[in-house]
């Protein structure tokens, strides 16, 4: 996996590139447009969210030794 740097970014920039770039897309959009795109990206932003926790857990499961392997992630399902 491409490991980027981003040591480097201003959030300043970044809120204000997003800022800008919010505001040159809602000035082409209706309202309904605009009101879907919302939507869209925050369940974009919901999701990545998601990934990213899921991999924190990942990561701090395998450094300490509590990761499961694939033959052992149904031990804990009940069998009927």
């Amino acid at each position: 996996m491409d490991k980027r740097n981003f040591s480097g970014l201003n959030s300043a920039e970044i809120t204000a590139s997003v800022t800008a770039a919010a505001n040159l897309l809602a000035a082409k959009l209706s309202d309904n447009e605009l009101n879907l795109l919302s939507s869209v990206f925050m369940q974009f932003a919901d999701t990545l969210a998601t990934i990213y926790v899921v991999r924190i857990i990942n990561s701090t499961a395998e450094t300490d030794g509590t990761a499961q392997k694939d033959g052992d992630k149904n031990q804990n399902v009940k069998q009927n």
